[in-house]
């Protein structure tokens, strides 16, 4: 069950990342910050993090 839960997370972060670009895209600002729950759940950011630098 932890493995389900652990990679439920990273997708998470992973999607709240692509989300985080497109809004900024939309709105012209190059820089994404992350705060609130997401912000101090390790493997929520670890998802965030590694989908941000792919939107360039």
């Amino acid at each position: 069950m932890r493995d389900v839960a652990h990679g439920e997370k990273l997708r998470l972060g992973q999607i709240l990342g692509a989300w985080a670009c497109d809004a900024a895209a939309k709105r012209g600002v190059g820089v994404v910050s992350v705060s609130g729950g997401a912000a101090v759940n390790d493997i929520i950011l670890r998802g965030i993090a590694e989908e941000v630098p792919r939107c360039g």
